[in-house]
């Protein structure tokens, strides 16, 4: 039943067949489009464009008058993205192989910088957010989504109770600290853009699920396995995944004997300006 415990996928095909992404990031990026400041000729970069949503709308809401940036470091996905600017017929748009702790502008050279949950995958998220201050102008907008620490919470709340019962506390203190990494607390992520010289202008909070027939359904869902299986099977001791898993799934598929199975996937918008 723990099959979807193997997962040799080759991430550089991810691209080729990434069309179910939106699913993931079309509720964040929606969000994050309604608080974009639109207006002609500026200049904007999209931190972690990944497939090219939203980077490609963007291009097209803001108009052939502006001239956008994404930055991404897979290569991979960079055919994808061409081939759709080139079907879109979307001119104004430059693809940078890169990180966004190093970004390869020049100081005060963007009116406008936005990430679509992506901050979450930096490895420094301190100084990408000193690299956002130095890119921007004067009154730049920077707008990001992140998805907060209560996400999946259904899962991690069957996956502590697993660990309880098997006496694995340390594993817990793990995952909390997993939790805290990828997906930080808001205040803490509102000091360290005040600390880099940014104003808060609004904070917007919401939510999406993912509902499944049962916990079997869940774990063996693609998206789940692609992006969440390996940091999850990453805590515990080799020896004990089988039984973790096998556990884990027995608990969500009782609980969802009545109505099914939900994550739910609470984010939050922040709008700041630059100084």
């Amino acid at each position: 039943m723990t099959h979807y415990l193997n997962n040799q996928f080759d991430h550089r095909r991810y691209y080729d067949v990434a069309d179910e992404t939106p699913f993931w990031s079309a509720p964040f990026g929606l969000k994050l489009l309604d608080f974009v400041n639109y207006r002609p000729s500026i200049s904007a970069l999209d931190i972690g464009f990944g497939t090219g949503f939203p980077l490609t709308e963007l291009a097209m809401r803001l108009g052939g008058s502006s001239n956008l940036f994404g930055i991404d470091p897979c290569v991979e996905a960079f055919d994808r993205v061409n081939n759709k600017l080139e079907y879109y017929g979307i001119k104004n748009v430059t693809l940078i192989e890169g990180v966004a702790e190093n970004i390869p502008l020049p100081d005060l050279s963007l009116d406008l910088i936005t990430s679509n949950n992506g901050i979450n995958n930096v490895k420094n998220r301190v100084q990408v957010f000193k690299e956002c201050f130095r890119l921007l102008k004067p009154d730049g907008q920077f707008v990001m989504t992140l998805n907060t620490e209560l996400t999946m919470v259904e899962f991690y709340n069957s996956f502590e109770r697993v660990l309880v019962k098997l006496g694995m506390e340390e594993v817990i203190d793990r995952m909390r600290s997993h939790i805290l990494i990828k997906r930080p607390p808001v205040d803490l992520l509102v000091t360290e853009l005040e600390d880099a010289g940014f104003k808060i202008n609004h904070i917007a909070s919401d939510q999406f699920c993912y509902r499944f027939a049962d916990g079997s359904a869940m774990l063996n869902h693609f998206f789940i396995r692609f992006a969440f299986m390996e940091p999850w099977v990453q805590l515990l001791p080799a020896e004990n995944v089988m039984t973790v898993f096998t556990m884990v799934e027995d608990d969500l598929n009782q609980n969802a004997i009545s109505n099914g199975m939900t994550l739910t996937i609470p984010f939050v918008l922040i709008d700041s300006l630059r100084y």
